[in-house]
């Protein structure tokens, strides 16, 4: 009975235990790091295509402009409005896949938009 006992008070195995937490830990972190950062440059992707969208539209006075220059940003023209030279456009770029799958899984968000969307504004200055 003793030696029952003194075997499982020993601590054999604790270290292959503790090293599968931390990687496991590590993993998580690292794929979340990865995703914020993919993100994170799509957000940047969306305000350059809508920045520069919106000055094609000042410019020329015309969202067929807007939606031509945003296309080819990679980019999706979603709403423009012109106000005389003062141009608002709305533009949006696909989620990055990492984070489609992340909101995707079990306990994820399921829900979460499959665009991210930037607004900008450009016209002249009075």
């Amino acid at each position: 009975m003793t030696a029952t006992i003194a075997r499982l008070r020993r601590d054999d195995g604790a270290g292959t235990v503790l090293a599968l937490t931390m990687t496991t830990a590590l993993i998580v972190v690292t794929v979340a790091l990865l995703s914020a950062g993919s993100l994170a440059v799509a957000r940047q992707h969306a305000a350059s295509a809508a920045d520069q969208a919106a000055l094609a539209a000042s410019q020329f006075a015309d969202c067929d402009q807007a939606d031509r220059l945003a296309r080819e940003n990679g980019a999706t023209l979603v709403d423009c409005q012109m106000d005389d030279t003062d141009a608002v456009v709305v533009v949006a770029v696909p989620m990055p896949r990492a984070v489609e799958r992340l909101a995707g899984w079990p306990g994820g968000a399921g829900s979460a938009p499959s665009q991210v969307r930037a607004t900008a504004r450009a016209g002249l200055i009075e």
